[in-house]
């Protein structure tokens, strides 16, 4: 992969091969010393004597995190639980989760988790330990194995911070000093008021493309949201289209696609009935088999380039010839991240996505439970790109093994992508990271912003699910303001102002200086353009190469076998 760090001084082989045993040693030694408190069912008495146990009194504040970790319990549906099993990404996580375990033949992975989900006092660690019939057959080595590689990919996200981070400073350095005062001020509303309303499109028919099953939400009308500024005197208004992500909608990105009108864009936000909150929400209650419909992978950019037609067909009656439809930016969040690739001409690559799928026991990248699924496409190049589509900004991406180097190269017009820094869905180091790496267009861009995570509104999205489920104990966390979306709208803002015709509204120049003036710690942005691609290309391996002796000689003394895989997965 080549972004990882090491220390300066690794312990000799001795010692990793010591520590192994002694840490298989403690996992079985608290299992065995826990049993006696869970037949009781007493689970805060035996959490707090586990804690003790292991840790001692020494650290009250590490036994304290211990006991909460232990007595945290969820509160599940088992019904809708079931229904998620019951699906190939459900299937496939339960495949992931069972490599850790030993199970007897008439009891599987599925059925423990079930009947742990039906017991009233929720699911906990202590109560998997109750239910399962021989708690002590763990996979240690899988278990070890993992938590090596979470941890490698925790140092190659902090690696690839720094380096980033580095080399923005360095950028901007080189840029002339911003003066915001003389621009309006990009994270507030822009000068037009905006008007919203929605239309339908009639989707492309299922023949369109031969060999492609495109069922899942085809035969329904496209819904399609539009942001229209008012009052903006410029002869033609650049167009921009939103794609949502899984489980989501337009309204999730209504905010952003608000912003961009207030500045002289018109947006439109079709809503991808095959991988939309709705469709989720009905595989929930047991009225769709899959989490989305495979076709999605194909449906989606389809529901694009149909909104596009639409949009030339209306343009002349309703918006006068305004709307410049030969150079449209587009901006997706996550899964609509890869239906931006694609619009712009990355394709599908089948072996590289069929390699690492191959891998994913071991893989700590959970947006491959995503990517995987289009391996159950039938096999075949799809000609996706849409020229219309000059200018891409994605936020959260992913498709790194699903489009590999060679599809993702493909992809010429500018590019900006969005990361945050504590992006666990789709890992900084494995996904936008590498496909910044890959990306070949001359004009390509990458913000960081720190302490970002993927997910805007975890609370919300739980409601939007009906998804039935608890936390106990309740724990309250202070909510802190962030300056994310301010930096979404801004960039997104001068990026396209840059790199699409005829905006409406002037902003400062689009590079590493303004992301610089622009950012607020603790929750830094940084820039960099392709200007970096080779310098962070150059640090990420050194510090891997460094690293890939000691794992590997990490990973044999666990197993022989999985020492080979490592290679790969750092590489």
């Amino acid at each position: 992969m080549g972004y990882i760090s090491s220390p300066t001084n690794p312990p000799p082989a001795s010692f990793r091969e010591t520590a192994l045993r002694q840490l298989k040693a403690l996992f079985l030694q608290v299992f065995r010393r826990t049993t006696g408190f869970l037949d009781a069912h007493k689970l805060p008495y035996a959490a707090n004597k586990a804690c003790q146990l292991y840790l001692g009194k020494a650290d009250p504040a590490k036994v304290a995190e211990c006991r909460r970790i232990l007595r945290s319990r969820l509160e599940l549906n088992p019904q809708q639980l079931q229904y998620f099993f019951q699906t190939s990404l459900g299937d496939h996580l339960l495949l992931w989760l069972s490599g850790f375990f030993y199970l007897s033949a008439d009891l599987t992975f599925k059925d423990l988790l079930l009947q742990i989900a039906a017991d009233p006092e929720g699911v906990s660690l202590l109560s998997f330990l109750r239910y399962s019939p021989d708690p002590l057959r763990l996979n240690l080595d899988q278990l070890v194995i993992t938590t090596n590689r979470l941890n490698l990919l925790l140092q190659a996200g902090e690696t690839a911070i720094a380096a980033i981070r580095d080399l923005s400073a360095a950028e901007a350095r080189l840029e002339a000093e911003v003066d915001l005062g003389q621009f309006p001020d990009l994270q507030k509303l822009g000068p037009f008021q905006v008007k919203q309303y929605s239309f339908r499109v009639e989707r492309s028919q299922q023949s369109d493309l031969e060999g492609a099953d495109l069922e899942g939400g085809a035969q329904s009308p496209l819904q399609v949201f539009c942001y229209a500024p008012q009052a903006c005197p410029a002869a033609s208004l650049p167009v921009i289209i939103q794609s949502h992500g899984l489980a989501s909608s337009p309204e999730d990105l209504a905010e952003y696609a608000k912003h961009l009108a207030s500045y002289g864009y018109f947006v439109a936000a079709p809503q991808h009935t095959g991988s939309d909150v709705v469709h989720v929400r009905e595989m929930l209650a047991g009225r769709s088999q899959e989490v989305f419909a495979q076709s999605e992978f194909i449906r989606r950019p389809l529901d694009i380039s149909d909104t596009l037609d639409e949009l030339e067909r209306r343009n002349l009656a309703e918006f006068d010839g305004r709307l410049n439809l030969q150079s449209v930016g587009m901006m997706g969040y996550s899964f609509g991240a890869y239906t931006a690739f694609v619009l712009a001409g990355a394709k599908i690559d089948f072996e590289q996505l069929k390699t690492a799928c191959g891998e994913t026991l071991q893989h700590p990248n959970l947006s491959l439970l995503l990517q995987c699924q289009a391996l159950n496409l039938p096999r075949q190049s799809y000609s996706l790109q849409d020229d219309r589509i000059q200018a891409i900004l994605t936020m959260e991406s992913l498709g790194s093994e699903l489009l590999g180097l060679e599809g993702l190269k493909k992809v010429q017009v500018p590019t900006l992508l969005l990361a945050g820094s504590r992006d666990i869905a789709a890992p900084l180091a494995l996904e936008q990271v590498r496909i910044f790496q890959w990306l070949s267009s001359p004009q390509r861009y990458l913000a960081l912003m720190h302490g970002k995570s993927h997910m805007r509104d975890v609370p919300r999205l739980v409601r939007q699910l009906d998804l039935q489920i608890k936390r106990s104990p309740q724990v309250s966390t202070p909510q802190i303001a962030t300056p994310f979306d301010g930096y979404t709208q801004a960039l997104s803002v001068a990026f396209f102002n840059q790199h699409l015709p005829q905006a409406c509204c002037s902003s400062p120049a689009f590079h590493a200086g303004y992301t610089a003036a622009i950012s607020r710690s603790p929750f830094d942005v940084w820039l960099i353009s392709q200007e970096s691609s080779q310098q962070l290309r150059q640090a990420l391996e050194a510090a891997n190469n460094e690293l890939l002796a000691e794992a590997l000689n990490f990973e044999k003394t666990s197993s022989g076998a999985i020492a080979d895989q490592e290679e790969t997965f750092l590489r």
